[in-house]
């Protein structure tokens, strides 16, 4: 399994490469390559701490979930779990994360059925994180706030139904009327309390409000590489512009969006008048220091906790 998950993960980089030789070549190579020398190191350092503070608390929410559902671990463990799973980001539909499931049942002796809800979780709430400040950024726009509107009221509406147990109940029981095997209904019902312990409103809103900075961090930084190319757009359409191509890239289930969040953001960035050859380059440079920073990360983390994956 592990092999496999390498094996994709060497397929997505030769996939991003493809992707970014492509965008250089849709643009003005030699003028991409010209921007890519003279940005800025300073901004650059700025834009990975940001990428870095991004991680980090993203990690206390990891923390706090542990500790909401009592998984006891060691902290070298739980280090080397969140981390090393940043590498896990390209892989398709993020699936190679729930191998850090497995991982917690290995080292703790927690069930898969309460390790994945707990990773499931992580993903809802960057994906809500992520809306939030999509529909917040669109006020810069004339037109275009009611869809984030709509899909963020739809997914709290559906949280809301996931904690009110009594309706949940009355779904278990509609499903014991089916024939499914004992097992099946019981690991759902596991995998139910699991999650219903993260949906607790305190939790809850603790945990958005982490994702919520966390993936604002990495919008300011965006805005900064926009800043260090001379095509400054400011933080609210920096932010429309970085939350919405993530989303996409995130909904088509492909290995870290590749090339439809590109494509996204390259696009978005044409259509606030960005030359292409600037868009191309910022849009490299943004996910240089979001996506594959995180998978050096996560590559690193990997190779010096190789315990913590045995």
């Amino acid at each position: 399994m592990k092999n496999t998950i390498k094996n994709k993960i060497l397929l997505s980089i030769v996939a991003a490469a493809a992707v970014y030789v492509g965008l250089a070549l849709a643009a003005d190579y030699e003028a991409l390559l010209s921007a890519v020398r003279r940005f800025p190191t300073p901004a650059l350092s700025l834009v990975l701490g940001l990428s870095a503070i991004n991680y980090l608390l993203r990690y206390v929410r990891w923390e706090m979930y542990l500790g909401r559902m009592q998984i006891s671990l060691p902290r070298r463990d739980r280090f080397a779990l969140f981390f090393g799973g940043l590498a896990l980001s390209v892989t398709p539909a993020k699936a190679g994360e729930l191998l850090k499931a497995e991982f917690l049942r290995k080292r703790s002796g927690t069930s898969l059925s309460t390790g994945i809800p707990l990773v499931m979780m992580e993903r809802l709430t960057d994906f809500i994180s992520l809306i939030f400040l999509w529909f917040v950024s669109t006020f810069h726009l004339q037109h275009g706030h009611l869809t984030p509107l709509v899909v963020a009221l739809a997914l709290l509406l559906s949280i809301l139904a996931l904690s009110r147990p009594p309706l949940i109940f009355r779904v278990f029981g509609l499903l014991n009327r089916l024939p499914l095997p004992n097992r099946v209904l019981s690991l759902l019902q596991e995998a139910y309390d699991a999650t219903f312990v993260l949906l607790k409103p305190g939790p809850f809103l603790a945990a958005l409000l982490l994702g919520i900075a966390a993936w604002l961090a990495e919008c300011i930084g965006s805005s900064i590489v926009l800043d260090g190319l001379n095509a400054s757009l400011g933080l609210r359409a920096s932010t429309f512009i970085y939350s919405s191509s993530t989303l996409f890239g995130a909904l088509t289930m492909l290995p870290g969006g590749l090339g439809t969040t590109e494509a996204s953001m390259t696009g978005l960035l044409v259509f606030h008048d960005i030359p292409l050859s600037a868009a191309a380059t910022a849009t490299i440079l943004i996910r240089a220091c979001t996506l594959w920073f995180a998978v050096l990360v996560g590559g690193v983390t990997g190779l010096v906790f190789r315990k913590s994956f045995q």
